[in-house]
């Protein structure tokens, strides 16, 4: 009976594991498929931009992002930036309106959240989007940096007129050269080789609000649509999954240096558990099918090595397979990984990718297992 056991769980594993790298291979193929233009990318005149920030306690970042945004070459009179307050702490907002005043930013604009309004990101968002007068929204994050062609980039796509959704690239900056922060920065390059990959054969499964554009009348006709009301994140999730049921062909993935979002890594080890719950437990909100595919895929095939390694700790039988199952899934992740990582020119992280293998299995299968158990708090407001 034991050994029928052993013989049932080997074959369930290598079944998993076949799919897994099938899955991998079908987003390596997608990462190589990136178009670097859209035809008919050139609009004259320039199309209108609202680019809407959410900001709550970001009062030593936002004046960085500040900087980057007046440099942006884009014409003042096509684009605003609507600084959207959610019930802030700090000094964010006077930080925002005196460097508005000082540099006399006229399309810079700020929003206050009105007495008893509901708070939170979405409702942030929503109030943004509702005065917004461009006919395409940009979303950043207030503690983020970028290029000076960041939001030429991400309006280019929107030239042709099929185009609804663009999903940028967004990149952990690892410049304080902590390990942590490091190994961060490489792990989040695996998020951005699924989402570019799956975005570009047509199932896109991931986006980032720290960098997505959409057109505001595709907003307002899918408004009523968007699931996920009950949960206070992924606003940005819900709408790409909404627009993905009604326009699934024109979700675009935007490549290229330019238009790639630098956001921080965090700086303390809970901060960072306390993200990947917060996204981990939004997921039981999704009604996507491929998206849900995928995660348990990924959530499956690290249970089953943890699982794995614990039985070879008992039973020498196990140490074979739990090795080739090891090396085949690194393997498999290598070549998609490195692909990003020369694209978002991180080349020199790659040496740390043995070790992030080894701690990957187990932090997925703890982030799992506390996203149903563990509250969770963001920016000093519990969720």
């Amino acid at each position: 009976m034991a050994y029928r056991m052993i013989d049932l769980f080997l074959l369930f594993a290598l079944i998993i594991l076949v799919s897994y790298v099938l899955l991998i291979a079908i987003f390596t193929r997608g990462w190589d498929k990136i178009k670097a233009t859209v035809k008919n990318s050139h609009p004259s005149p320039p199309l209108s931009i609202s680019l809407i920030i959410a900001v709550r306690n970001e009062e030593r970042n936002v004046v960085a992002l500040l900087e980057d945004l007046t440099r942006q070459h884009y014409n003042k009179e096509y684009y605003e930036v609507i600084f959207s307050d959610d019930d802030s702490q700090d000094n964010s907002v006077q930080n925002i309106r005196g460097y508005i005043r000082e540099k006399d930013l006229t399309n810079f604009h700020v929003l206050t959240s009105p007495a008893g309004a509901a708070v939170g990101k979405k409702q942030t968002l929503r109030r943004g989007i509702e005065v917004a007068k461009g006919e395409i929204i940009l979303h950043t994050d207030a503690d983020c940096r970028m290029h000076s062609r960041w939001m030429a980039s991400m309006a280019e796509p929107f030239g042709s007129s099929n185009i609804q959704m663009v999903i940028g690239p967004v990149v952990i900056d690892a410049s304080d050269r902590r390990l942590f922060s490091r190994l961060q920065a490489l792990e989040f390059m695996s998020l951005l080789g699924t989402t570019g990959g799956a975005a570009n054969i047509n199932r896109p499964i991931m986006c980032n609000g720290a960098n997505l554009a959409y057109r505001k009348k595709t907003w307002v006709s899918l408004e009523g649509k968007i699931s996920g009301s009950r949960y206070a994140s992924g606003d940005d999730m819900f709408l790409l999954h909404t627009v993905k049921r009604h326009e699934r062909e024109n979700i675009w993935f935007m490549p290229g240096p330019r238009a790639i979002v630098y956001t921080q890594a965090a700086k303390r080890f809970w901060e960072f558990v306390s993200q990947r719950i917060r996204w981990a437990s939004k997921s039981t909100g999704y009604s996507d099918a491929f998206t849900l595919f995928t995660a348990s895929l990924v959530g499956i095939v690290n249970l089953l090595l943890v699982l794995s390694l614990l039985f070879a700790m008992i039973n020498k039988v196990f140490i074979l397979p739990t090795t080739i199952f090891f090396l085949t899934k690194m393997a498999s992740d290598f070549l998609l990984l490195y692909k990003v990582a020369k694209f978002t020119d991180q080349k020199q992280l790659m040496w740390l990718y043995p070790l992030l293998s080894l701690i990957y299995p187990l932090y997925v299968t703890g982030i799992v297992l506390m996203s149903g158990l563990v509250g969770t708090s963001w920016k000093k407001r519990r969720i």
